[in-house]
């Protein structure tokens, strides 16, 4: 489920992240992407299609950003699949919430998707009632 965090919201990561792939599917919204159904079946995070973008780049994608059904499906949203690399105690500003990840800036502006398990809100995080009011990856 989308949820996007009130300006001036954070968490504290309480393990260390590190990203699975560096070059991941990134997409404009109304682009075509092919939906793996193999590969979406061999995980156990519910929510999330792989995906290959028109560029040939790969990565898991918000099965709710996607239109259509079959292999072929248009993206909704402007998307990145990015992680963010973290180490335990960082501090960094949640920005948007889909399906069990948080797009997150880090202070020095780099961003990318973090575990919710990975975080801890910090005291004032709280979620926005408008879903265009934040940045989206």
């Amino acid at each position: 489920m989308y949820c996007a965090f009130q300006p001036g919201s954070f968490g504290k990561t309480l393990k260390p992240y590190q990203r699975s792939y560096e070059d991941p599917v990134a997409v404009r919204a109304g682009d075509t992407v092919t939906v793996d159904q193999k590969r979406s079946k061999g995980t156990d995070v519910l929510g999330w299609l792989w995906v290959q973008g028109p560029d040939g780049r790969e990565g898991w994608a918000p099965e709710t950003w996607l239109a259509g059904d079959g292999e072929r499906r248009t993206i909704t949203r402007d998307f990145n699949a990015i992680e963010l690399n973290v180490a335990v105690g960082e501090v960094v500003e949640l920005l948007v919430g889909e399906s069990g990840f948080v797009w997150c800036r880090k202070p020095d502006g780099r961003q990318g998707w973090l575990w919710q398990a990975v975080l801890e809100l910090l005291p004032g995080a709280q979620l926005s009632t408008r879903e265009d009011q934040r940045d989206e990856p």
